[in-house]
């Protein structure tokens, strides 16, 4: 990210992680936030490109889907991440309380994965709030990472 650049980003389920949109453009994305820290292209299977982009500084993870002409296809932040709803940080709201809040609002999530260890202790778990294109990820109940879901593969 561009030095002195400071940019908070807002959920607004449906709409997605704002200011970044799905289906922005390379070009648009680098005069929001900047040159990426890094760029790396992964060959897939049907022989597209698909084009990543790191913003360590902001904990932001993007891709852009070669199926998708190489357009924002795919958005994740890590904790501590400037990642707002109604006000307040995600990663500072407790896991029962941000879950609730969103639950109320959506529903109860689409689907959730629990990974445990060899003695049932659990490791991660994520929760997919499709209607809000949305998804929570926890490791030992912390929150670690939030997603906009459109594309992947829900």
């Amino acid at each position: 990210m561009s030095a002195g650049k400071r940019i908070k980003f807002e959920i607004v389920p449906s709409e997605g992680i704002l200011p970044l949109r799905i289906g922005m453009t390379q070009e648009a994305v680098q005069e929001l936030l900047g040159k990426p820290d890094s760029i790396w292209e992964e060959i897939m299977v049907d022989d597209l490109v698909d084009v990543q982009y790191s913003y360590p500084g902001l904990g932001l993870d993007l891709s852009f889907f070669g199926m998708n002409n190489h357009r924002l296809s795919w958005l994740e932040f890590g904790a501590g991440a400037p990642v707002y709803w109604k006000r307040r940080n995600v990663f500072e709201i407790p896991r029962d309380q941000l879950l609730a809040e969103f639950q109320d609002a959506y529903g109860v999530p689409d689907y959730n994965e629990r990974r445990v260890d060899e003695t049932d202790e659990l490791i991660e778990e994520s929760f997919h709030f499709t209607q809000a294109n949305i998804c929570f990820y926890f490791e030992s109940g912390e929150l670690s990472e939030v997603a906009d879901t459109r594309n992947c593969g829900d």
